[in-house]
């Protein structure tokens, strides 16, 4: 993340869409309680894959002291 963003704030340029006719690569940050992971991935990771095969994105969650997840467009 950029400096100055917090946990829900996007790079510059967010919405997505192209820059000089560039795709343009956004990562959203979002923290989320551990107790809640669980339903992020779905079993089997059913949901995961289901959220990254519906909006193109790329999602990446990082268990630490609350889990991270990273939802970044491709």
């Amino acid at each position: 993340m950029g400096s100055g963003g917090g946990p829900m704030s996007g790079h510059p340029g967010a919405g997505g869409g192209m820059m000089g006719g560039q795709p343009v690569n956004e990562s959203l940050q979002i923290s989320v309680p551990n107790s809640a992971v669980g339903a992020i991935i779905g079993a089997g990771g059913t949901n995961i894959k289901q959220i990254m095969r519906e909006s193109g994105a790329f999602v990446n969650v990082s268990m630490q002291l609350f889990a991270i997840c990273v939802v970044t467009n491709q």
